[in-house]
């Protein structure tokens, strides 16, 4: 069975793009994003959590929000 993913955190140059689709694992530079800052990990959702976890991050609410938050502050 394949694992499909979708990053909904904010475009960071050099690691990810919002809404990038991922079906076996993250990219190596998205790994990497996520030992410096574990927020990346949270923000990489299973397509059945999408609706919800993209909820979060327009309400301004919830736990993706924050991560989010953390990731918008990250340099890579």
């Amino acid at each position: 069975m394949i694992n499909v993913k979708v990053y909904i955190g904010p475009t960071v140059p050099g690691v990810a793009v919002h809404g990038t689709i991922y079906n076996n694992g993250p990219s190596k530079e998205l790994e990497a994003a996520m030992k410096k800052e574990p927020a990346f990990r949270s923000l990489l959702v299973p397509v059945e959590k999408l609706a919800n976890a993209t909820a979060e991050i327009e309400r301004k609410d919830g736990a993706t929000y924050v991560f989010y938050q953390k990731a918008m502050k990250y340099k890579a």
